[in-house]
């Protein structure tokens, strides 16, 4: 996560020199705690993890409220074009994400398919539709590839 976060720094202020850092490290402990005490109620330390510094996430916060400004109605329009482009595999995924979104219950999904198979279209969409309903969608890749292609 922590390399997701740098990579999106590194996009986000058009400066591929920044290097990987303790703030950076911060947000991703933030991220994970976050995750946790949603799903389970539990915060790191009690899973015999490093706290993460919640002094440290004034910036994070800053940034955050970047990942807000968005123009909705274009969003909105970006998504009523891409959903009906879907495959019925893929408005599968899309419609089990957004049901688990809207009712609260997230959820971990993993897309495994081959090379060229729609899994970057899909999680695009969806996290435009997220993002379209004014919620902030944050995208995590497990390879540089996939974080590259991937906006926000």
């Amino acid at each position: 996560m922590s390399e997701d976060i740098l990579h999106q720094i590194r996009i986000t202020s058009r400066n591929h020199d920044v290097e990987m850092n303790e703030e950076i490290h911060n947000r991703a402990l933030l991220l994970i705690e976050d995750m946790c005490y949603l799903m389970c109620g539990t915060l790191l330390i009690r899973l015999g993890m490093p706290a993460p510094n919640r002094e440290m996430s004034d910036a994070f916060n800053r940034e955050l409220e970047r990942g807000r400004k968005y123009d909705y109605q274009e969003l909105d329009l970006v998504v009523q074009t891409n959903v009906p482009l879907l495959n019925s595999q893929q408005k599968e995924v899309y419609d089990t994400a957004m049901k688990a979104i809207d009712d609260g219950n997230g959820g971990l999904y993993f897309l495994d398919a081959p090379g060229g198979t729609g899994k970057t279209f899909l999680m695009s969409v969806v996290l435009t539709t997220v993002r379209a309903r004014s919620n902030i969608a944050v995208a995590v890749a497990s390879s540089g590839i996939a974080a590259i292609l991937l906006e926000g």
